[in-house]
């Protein structure tokens, strides 16, 4: 699923044609800066279902790393 195009033509077409598909490497890297918490493909739901999914998507969820504000250090 999803389009072979390059990401320009996207801009230039102002649509997406069918989607962009990433890979979980894809995602690991574009968030590579996030800690993962959790990366998988959807659950494919029902379509009378209140629910969305498809289980050719990934779902992930990262978490920023922790900072200390500097007038909080001890």
């Amino acid at each position: 699923m999803g389009s072979d195009s390059p990401d320009e033509s996207f801009d230039r077409e102002r649509r997406l044609s069918g989607g962009l598909a990433y890979s979980d490497h894809d995602l690991r890297s574009i968030f590579g800066w996030l800690t993962e918490v959790d990366l998988r493909r959807m659950r494919e739901m029902l379509r009378d279902s209140d629910l969305f999914g498809k289980s050719f998507l990934w779902t992930g969820l990262f978490r920023r790393p922790a900072t200390v504000a500097p007038d909080r250090v001890s």
